[in-house]
């Protein structure tokens, strides 16, 4: 009686189930069974990765086709880093509205030629698949 009550039969089940069969999103349980490096599972070097990067930036570029590589990368970056004096209330909320949103980069073209460009790069699309039922 208590596995039927367990967290993975009410929540990660039913969230598996969800993106897969109704949303068609791929998903991988990697629970105890993950390989880390490069090449790993999830591409993830080590389990403090909490954003996959592989994925991620598969993702970004297909969502924003041609911008520059540095564009990708900067996002990336941005979306990871780190702060120790803000309030995780606070750093929370910024991701959140990086996620839901778009954000500028400032790119600098040639080095020649210095002029800063800025540009908007949506890290989500702004059409989620419809959920059936």
């Amino acid at each position: 009686m208590a596995k039927e009550y367990s967290e993975d039969t009410l929540i990660e089940e039913t969230a598996i189930d969800l993106f897969l069969k109704r949303c068609g999103w791929d998903t991988a349980v990697a629970y105890n069974k993950e390989t880390f490096g490069e090449d790993s599972t999830l591409g993830r070097l080590n389990k403090k990765e909490v954003v996959l990067k592989r994925l991620f930036l598969d993702k970004l570029k297909e969502f924003n086709p041609d911008l520059p590589q540095k564009a990708y990368d900067e996002a990336y970056e941005k979306l990871i880093e780190e702060s120790s004096s803000k309030s995780l209330a606070v750093i929370n909320f910024e991701k959140h509205q990086l996620l839901r949103g778009v954000f500028r980069l400032i790119l600098s073209t040639k080095k020649a030629n210095p002029l800063k460009i800025k540009r908007c790069v949506s890290l989500i699309l702004t059409h989620l698949p419809k959920i059936t039922s």
